[in-house]
């Protein structure tokens, strides 16, 4: 189920096909790509938490106890893969979904799928609403019961493409440190790209923001940003481009970085040398006045920071494109140093 406009009970089953079409007789309604980086098996979960179908103290419609009911459960075998949902709001009140509060949400579906081999391909999966799934109450179909009588609602499917994703920024750094005041960190955020990479980066955008701390010093020195003189691969002159600078605008503090390794020549990071550090920064943070005691410092990739240039969104750049990486984050806890007195017989 996804929306009702108007009823006092429903009941419905969703099916789940992991193949490239929706079910016969069923209209697309839409289409949403998940990038996600690491193959996984088709699975489902199920729940009306957080929906209409949700007890009144949870912010939901239905009367507690025996009032209303309501079973939700995933179901399985050959031809039945999918779920099952039957509520009723309530039993002995004119408790309805109120028409102009609509579309309502009356089930919230958790999917994973398993991804394809080729990187630039997406795998498919479609919902469907079908009639005749079995629970452990028997079969169950799409229907909607108003005040007045049962109705078959209009059904839609819904195409969710699952999309490989080569490319990751994350951080390496430490995940505790320990001081007296204040404590300079030193942190580095890297490419990691996976084996079934058709081709290397050419160049890359950056965007860092800092909670809890603040990013004191970022450079491409020791990277392979940095030029070929110093061990890099970016090109001297105007063949290479990087421009690395701190940022305080309307979009937040923290650090931007850009960077073409050859603006002429074909020069890419092996993606079979991965990772490749990208960036150097000094994050200072300040240590709790209590011994024993922790603060968060936390690293994240956030688009649209702006330096002298637009804002920057966090790409890596390709010599077929460009394509959006998976961001990590990194939380550092910065924890007040104590000490101990004792005796040394």
């Amino acid at each position: 189920m996804k929306a009702i406009t108007c009823s006092k009970t429903w009941s419905g089953t969703v099916a789940v096909d992991p193949g490239p079409g929706a079910a016969p007789g069923s209209s697309p309604h839409s289409t949403q790509r998940i990038p996600t980086i690491s193959p996984m098996p088709i699975s489902t979960h199920a729940t009306t938490s957080g929906t209409a179908a949700d007890l009144e103290a949870n912010g939901g419609l239905r009367k507690p106890g025996e009032d209303g009911f309501e079973l939700t459960e995933l179901t399985t075998g050959n031809g039945n893969e999918g779920v099952v949902s039957s509520v009723v709001l309530s039993f002995s009140l004119a408790s309805a979904l109120s028409p102009a509060e609509g579309p309502h949400t009356v089930l919230d579906l958790g999917l994973q799928a398993a991804m394809p081999a080729d990187p630039e391909e997406c795998s498919e999966c479609t919902l469907s609403y079908v009639d005749g799934l079995v629970g452990s109450s028997g079969p169950i179909d799409n229907t909607v019961k108003t005040p007045d009588e049962t109705v078959r609602p209009r059904v839609t499917s819904h195409v969710v493409e699952f999309c490989s994703v080569p490319y990751e920024y994350a951080f390496v750094g430490p995940s505790r440190v320990t001081a007296m005041d204040t404590v300079d960190v030193e942190v580095s955020s890297i490419l990691i790209t996976t084996s079934n990479a058709r081709e290397g980066a050419r160049g890359w955008s950056i965007g860092i923001a800092a909670s809890g701390c603040a990013i004191s010093r970022a450079t491409t020195s020791g990277t392979v940003a940095d030029v070929i003189a110093n061990h890099g691969l970016r090109q001297p002159g105007d063949n290479g481009f990087e421009l690395t600078e701190l940022v305080n605008g309307p979009a937040g503090a923290g650090v931007v970085s850009v960077v073409t390794l050859s603006v002429q020549d074909d020069v890419t990071l092996a993606p079979q040398d991965s990772p490749h550090m990208l960036l150097n920064l000094s994050v200072e943070a300040e240590a709790p006045a209590t011994g024993g005691e922790c603060r968060p410092c936390t690293l994240e990739f956030k688009d649209g920071l702006m330096g002298t240039g637009d804002p920057v969104i966090n790409r890596v750049d390709l010599n077929s494109g460009t394509s959006a990486p998976r961001l990590s984050s990194k939380t550092i806890d910065v924890c007040a140093r104590t000490f101990s007195l004792g005796f040394d017989a």
